[in-house]
């Protein structure tokens, strides 16, 4: 069955199949703390909280979105909530199971990831077919197998037949994007976590990127969680959305589309006040205070509710009190006490 995609995404010209409504990944609790260490002897000197206390749910062929400031932890999340770090508290449940303290790991069939440094991400050694064809020989494929699997991937994601053997730093910048999305889609995983895939990417191919994801969604029936801090796409693309501010998620919606017609948390209302927007219908929004002041230092974050240093509203209890990230209607949730 197909639905038609939402309003804000229909300029792309496409159905996204509807997806099924379990839950693929549920969060639980998760803290990831990096112990700072200085001098001769490595001695620890504080803890990095990179996130502190963050559960979420992320149900079948959705398009999950994670925003935030740089430094706010979301990449630190996706990481834990693929696999690449172990959480310092809490659990992680793929498909039902427990992933966390060593009970589970993700084949490559399952999760797979689309990284920020497209360059970093590709080994420079070795050959575009030999990058794409790596997760294939991690399930144990014939090589024979592996190599026609490869093929037709490259030429679904736009490549030439090549670039196969090729470098990646013979490639351009869109090039390479889409060696890393063939890398990913070539399991076809249940599961994708993108970590700022369109950053590096000029505008028109940018375009061409999330238009190829939104295919290749549709017809492998994946699940997305898309890390970024460009607001204006994730309201292009997501299905639901979490805002994260010093390690905490302060503000999620489900469907997306509620945050940005109608923020509930002070930070998330600077955020989008952050952004210009051509559509007249925002004038509301763009009236909206933008963020004053820096953000806390992360090893040493304010008592009670973080955002209270750069809050108008904050009042002497905030200063106190940490707000609980509490439902305030359907598929809302936002951690403020005055909301």
């Amino acid at each position: 069955m197909e639905q038609p995609l939402p309003s804000h995404r229909k300029g792309i010209g496409i159905t996204v199949p509807k997806g099924d409504p379990q839950e693929i990944l549920r969060l639980k609790d998760i803290k990831k703390y990096f112990p700072l260490k200085a001098g001769f002897f490595s001695r620890i000197q504080g803890t990095l909280r990179a996130v502190d206390g963050v559960s979420l749910n992320v149900r079948r062929g959705e398009i999950f979105g994670l925003v935030g400031e740089s430094g706010c932890g979301k990449t630190t999340l996706g990481y834990v909530a693929g696999g690449l770090l172990p959480p310092t508290e809490g659990r992680i449940f793929f498909q039902g199971r427990d992933m966390t303290d060593g009970k589970g790991r993700y084949s490559a069939e399952e999760v797979q990831f689309i990284f920020q440094d497209i360059s970093g991400a590709l080994n420079p050694k070795w050959l575009v077919r030999e990058i794409i064809a790596e997760p294939l020989a991690i399930l144990g494929e014939a090589p024979r197998e592996r190599r026609k699997k490869t093929e037709a991937m490259m030429e679904r994601v736009g490549l030439t037949p090549e670039c196969l053997e090729a470098y990646p730093h013979e490639l351009s910048g869109g090039q390479r994007q889409r060696v890393s999305i063939a890398r990913a889609m070539v399991t076809r995983p249940r599961l994708v976590i993108c970590d700022e895939p369109f950053s590096a990417l000029d505008v028109s191919v940018q375009a061409q990127i999330i238009r190829l994801l939104m295919e290749l969604k549709g017809e492998m029936d994946l699940t997305y969680l898309i890390i970024s801090h460009d607001l204006t796409l994730l309201e292009y693309l997501c299905d639901a959305v979490a805002v994260m501010y010093l390690g905490e998620v302060v503000e999620e919606a489900v469907p997306a589309e509620r945050l940005f017609a109608e923020p509930l948390h002070p930070y998330t209302k600077g955020l989008l006040a952050s952004f210009l927007f051509a559509d007249p219908n925002r004038q509301r929004i763009d009236k909206m205070e933008i963020l004053a002041g820096e953000v806390p230092n992360p090893i040493f974050p304010p008592e009670g509710c973080r955002f209270h240093p750069r809050c108008k509203w904050a009042e002497a209890f905030c200063k106190k009190h940490k707000p609980l990230l509490r439902s305030v209607g359907a598929g809302r949730r936002v951690a403020c006490h005055l909301a």
